[in-house]
């Protein structure tokens, strides 16, 4: 009885290899190289209020989670030189971008796909950038593997699509 139950309400799985990754400004074939990438996390901080010896939670401020993504690098390395060129540009207050962050924040997209390729759910990244770029390891060891490198941005919020 349970499992019928359980089938009657569980409507397929989602797989989670089924997605892509888009980032403005960057290669198009971010989607093809990005191995991992997530669906957004998202907290709703709750204020507490004293009352009459007691402690009432309201909702406040929601917090929009850093977005992370690894990605192989092929041999012209244009996502990594990209990613690198946009992190330079940020920092550097010599350049157009200067700290005016409408200039270097971006938008992005994860779209999660079934079986069939049919889009199931598609995230709208806003003020996206990069934050951290973790280092590529390098390795005699590493003979049977590619390199990958993976990518940290902050982001203002997301909205579902």
């Amino acid at each position: 009885m349970f499992i019928e139950n359980f089938k009657a309400n569980f409507i397929g799985g989602v797989k989670p290899s089924l997605f892509s990754m888009e980032v403005q400004g960057l290669p198009e074939k971010l989607k093809f190289l990005c191995k991992i990438a997530q669906l957004p996390g998202r907290t709703i901080t709750p204020i507490e209020v004293p009352y009459a010896g007691q402690t009432v939670k309201i909702a406040g401020d929601n917090t929009f989670e850093d977005l992370t993504i690894t990605i192989l690098l092929d041999r012209d390395f244009s996502v990594k030189n990209e990613i690198e060129s946009w992190m330079e540009n940020i920092r550097s207050s010599n350049t157009s971008f200067g700290n005016i962050p409408i200039l270097y924040k971006k938008e992005g997209f994860v779209i999660q796909y079934d079986e069939m390729h049919i889009e199931l759910a598609k995230y709208q990244f806003f003020g996206l950038w990069p934050t951290t770029m973790d280092p590529v390891e390098l390795s005699f060891d590493s003979k049977d593997t590619l390199a990958e490198m993976s990518i940290t941005f902050s982001l203002d919020y997301w909205k579902r699509v």
